[in-house]
């Protein structure tokens, strides 16, 4: 039997993008300097995932905290 990991992992084939973690910041989160990211653009960023985010011009990892207005 052939597995396809594309076809089990990636529901967003034409959104998916993989990139290589540099760094320690989230070794807490359990992300490795080195680790494979599968990055999925179509998924709705929600309250405690872990999303690429741009700041400053450079993509950096952070977990997510939404918070609700007016409180």
């Amino acid at each position: 039997m052939k597995l396809d990991l594309n076809e089990e992992l990636i529901k967003h084939p034409e959104a998916t993008f993989y990139a290589r973690v540099r760094g320690h910041s989230m070794k807490n989160g359990g992300i490795q300097d080195g680790d494979l990211l599968f990055i999925d653009k179509a998924q709705e960023p929600k309250d405690g995932c872990v999303a690429v985010c741009a700041i400053d011009g450079e993509f950096t990892l952070k977990r997510l905290a939404v918070e609700k207005e007016g409180l």
